[in-house]
């Protein structure tokens, strides 16, 4: 067996079908847009290494000027192996667009996104999908270009569970085993600090990847990957509830778990953290009438009170 050939390695093989799933206005054309800046650059995206190569951005939403701007401001050189196209399609496109494959070979093409590009009158009608991919698959074979589609969310996902990429694409049974990787985007409530966008995969070749938090950069226009979100969610948990000792005193495990939002297996994951590190003290024998009490340590050791910020991930603004 021939060795795999990534696009960007260990995430999208080369010469496929791949999918990038989210609800509106979570951030998947920004999200695809830092891949084509990483791909004709040469660079790494969330932390793997890209083939380099040229990239087409099928731009079927949004707006050109919002495209150039992100990537000037990923600092996208001129001359760079980037083709951006506006044009809504029309009656009759994909024909010329792939007759165009054949000729340039680009390494990846992106399409924003797809129920715009196959134009069909049913996402979710399984033989209609099946025939509309068929070509799609076939210049794949032909050409080694790989496809890269940002595709919908089906209505009433996403909406906190833990289904998995594929479940989540709006006509998930109709497209079946016909694409190579799922990466499904999801927006979450944070509590006091906001919220964060999380990463996950599905993958037919190499390891699926678990719900990983996704960072956004303003400055930069860049992502990256920042670790397991259950981590995250304890790492956050542990801020919000050393803020609460710091205002209020002490108070027992309760009344103390009470005033910060989340799952109390998270809770206590935090506060198992908080006491290992020597950040909050421990009173009380724990039984009836005698409850455990927290104290931050620093109000009756007179140490410094503030946030160990080493255990707490600033969540992504929003791309």
């Amino acid at each position: 067996m021939l060795p795999t050939k990534w696009v960007v390695d260990g995430l999208i093989p080369q010469g496929g079908l791949n999918f990038l799933v989210a609800k509106p206005k979570v951030g998947k054309t920004t999200l695809a847009r830092t891949l084509a800046s990483a791909i004709v650059q040469g660079a790494e995206w969330l932390g793997q290494p890209c083939t380099a190569g040229e990239v087409w951005y099928l731009a079927y939403e949004g707006r050109l000027a919002d495209h150039a701007s992100h990537f000037h401001q990923l600092q996208v050189p001129a001359d760079a192996p980037l083709v951006i196209q506006e044009q809504s399609p029309f009656p009759g496109h994909l024909p010329a667009m792939f007759a165009e494959i054949r000729k340039r070979h680009p390494l990846l093409v992106i399409i924003d996104h797809i129920q715009l590009a196959l134009q069909l009158p049913k996402i979710n009608d399984p033989g209609l999908v099946t025939i509309a991919l068929q070509p799609f698959i076939e210049i794949t074979r032909e050409t080694g270009s790989t496809f890269l589609f940002n595709a919908h969310a089906r209505k009433g996902q996403l909406g906190g569970g833990e289904e998995d990429a594929i479940d989540a694409l709006a006509g998930a049974g109709a497209f079946g085993g016909a694409c190579d990787t799922y990466m499904l985007l999801k927006k979450a409530r944070g509590g006091t600090n906001g919220s964060y966008r999380t990463l996950q995969t599905e993958q037919r070749i190499g390891d699926s990847l678990d719900p990983t938090i996704l960072l956004y950069d303003k400055q930069t226009g860049r992502t990256r990957m920042a670790g397991d979100v259950t981590l995250y969610r304890a790492q956050q948990l542990e801020q919000e509830l050393y803020t609460v000792l710091v205002q209020e005193g002490t108070l027992p495990e309760p009344e103390w778990f009470d005033r910060v939002k989340g799952a109390k297996h998270d809770k206590l994951t935090a506060k198992r953290h908080l006491v290992k590190d020597g950040q909050v003290i421990r009173s009380g024998l724990g039984r009836r009438g005698q409850p455990y009490c927290y104290t931050v340590s620093g109000v009756n050791t007179g140490v410094n009170t503030g946030v160990n910020t080493g255990i707490f991930v600033t969540p992504a603004s929003h791309p």
